[in-house]
């Protein structure tokens, strides 16, 4: 669903940052080895710096969307806005096939809805495989959820996979009032992946979900909300700081229609209805492109009632 390739919208970026605190003598480097890339642009940009070239490489040992390398190199002392190339980590999520942590970006039960989590080691030999589903509300804060065949309200749900064995978490969805979160997902190894199925207790529709790699960058959904079809779309932040989400709706001919932006917390959450949080798109068709999120999910609906899902994909430049 989502890969590194989010990252590489970022690849022929040249920002120029005009912002100046150096003098006319030279300017130092800040060390961004290890910095994210936001991170790495506001100490370019409070040292009056300006970032250059900015390239992907695998890496065992940086964790993924942080920088590894950095030229010239800090502590250097360079002409005020200078440009600096820096390479990013692409650990262990450059594709799906080597990602041990995935992300469930929407989990919701009750009030028509409830939520199945599939779980498949796909080894067909080795050693059995744990794995651990933690569950968060919109603040980032553990949500508890009802499951069935468990007694209680549950935060974390876990278990242990042999190879070709597979499991499945329900929530109950029996709750008149709507409850919902998401899930980050983790195991002992790659070999584990799953999905998530969203059903409809009214009309029993199901729509599937594959489990979707923690990733940054710019993300983008079609829409198409005309003839009475409609969009909601759920947006995780996988970072345990806050993040600002900017939000850009274009038209078919990629023409701007909205500017906006949703602020979640530290390991946050939201859900919307696309034309009730922004009318301009009713009657249009066109794409959302959001800057910054870690995880996008969409369902698209339509005036009878069935739904089907929409992956986000990078956005490339």
């Amino acid at each position: 669903m989502k890969t590194l390739a989010i990252v590489l919208l970022y690849a022929t970026l040249a920002v120029n940052l005009t912002v100046r605190l150096g003098a006319d003598s030279g300017t130092g480097v800040p060390n961004l080895v290890g910095l994210s890339l936001t991170d790495a642009m506001q100490q370019l940009t409070y040292q009056g710096l300006t970032l250059g070239t900015v390239t992907v490489s695998a890496s065992s040992s940086v964790p993924f969307g942080e920088v590894i390398s950095q030229n010239p190199p800090a502590a250097s002392v360079v002409p005020a806005h200078s440009t600096i190339n820096i390479i990013l980590s692409t650990s262990t999520y450059l594709s799906a096939a080597t990602s041990s942590e995935w992300i469930v970006p929407q989990v919701a039960d009750g009030e028509g809805w409830k939520t199945g989590i599939y779980v498949v080691n796909t080894a067909t030999t080795g050693s059995p495989v744990s794995f651990i589903l933690n569950f968060f509300d919109k603040n980032g804060q553990p949500k508890q959820f009802t499951f069935e065949g468990i007694t209680g309200t549950q935060s974390t749900v876990s278990g242990t996979l042999g190879p070709s064995e597979s499991t499945v978490f329900w929530t109950q969805g029996t709750n008149a009032v709507s409850t919902e979160g998401w899930a980050d997902f983790k195991a002992t190894s790659n070999a584990l992946n799953g999905v998530a199925v969203y059903q409809s207790t009214n009309n029993n529709h199901q729509v599937n979900i594959p489990f979707a790699i923690p990733a940054g960058g710019n993300l983008t959904l079609p829409f198409d909300s005309t003839h009475g079809y409609g969009l909601g779309v759920a947006i995780v932040n996988f970072k345990t700081t806050n993040q600002t989400i900017q939000v850009s709706i274009l038209d078919q001919n990629g023409n701007p229609i909205a500017i906006d932006h949703v602020d979640l917390a530290g390991m946050g959450h939201t859900s919307l209805d696309l034309a009730e949080q922004w009318p301009v798109v009713t009657g249009r068709q066109g794409v959302i492109i959001f800057q910054g999120a870690g995880a996008i999910l969409g369902i698209r609906y339509s005036p009878e009632g069935a739904f089907s899902s929409e992956s986000a994909f990078p956005v490339v430049q």
